[in-house]
């Protein structure tokens, strides 16, 4: 038996990937998924043979030892913060929160509990990124003065647009 992990939320646009890359990794117990939207966990249970919950707290229940937190922004610091002081360890989409408060409020509460809360941020693993780093490293492109990138990611509602729900 490995370990047992939950999905709180599908409201980032990595969720379903993480729920795929669960499925596919040895030692994993994904236990279930929880989202608000019931039309869009009903579809994600489905595609991937997981327990839907209704209610993140009874997922919190269920035998889970950590949690992907992938809901929306304004939601992740609500549910993280529930997660960790449940003993839970928590795998956070970012931003934790929508205010500098609320990110650190579930900073304080996961120190508090023991357990681990960390931010996903996958972009800085991808194969171009981790080879410029190393050619900065290696100092193989000179002094660095200035980076400028680009996230080519999708906004994938109009609530992406409104600072209150989404922070910045």
């Amino acid at each position: 038996m490995g370990v047992k992990i939950g999905v709180i939320g599908l409201g980032h646009p990595r969720a379903d990937a993480y729920l795929s890359e669960l499925k596919n990794t040895p030692g994993v117990d994904t236990v279930g998924i929880f989202d608000e939207r019931e039309e869009r966990v009903a579809v994600a249970a489905g595609k991937h043979g997981i327990r839907m919950f209704n209610d993140h707290v009874r997922l919190l229940e269920a035998g889970v030892d950590a949690v992907i937190v992938c809901a929306e922004n304004d939601r992740r610091a609500k549910y993280a913060a529930d997660a960790v002081a449940a003993g839970k360890h928590v795998l956070c989409e970012m931003p934790l929160g929508t205010t500098p408060d609320a990110a650190r409020a579930v900073v304080r509460s996961s120190r508090d509990n023991g357990v681990l809360l960390k931010a996903a941020f996958p972009y800085r693993c991808l194969p171009a990124v981790v080879a410029a780093k190393s050619a900065i490293d290696q100092g193989e492109i000179g002094d660095l003065l200035a980076i400028k990138g680009t996230n080519r990611g999708r906004m994938p509602e109009s609530r992406w647009y409104d600072p209150r729900k989404e922070g910045g």
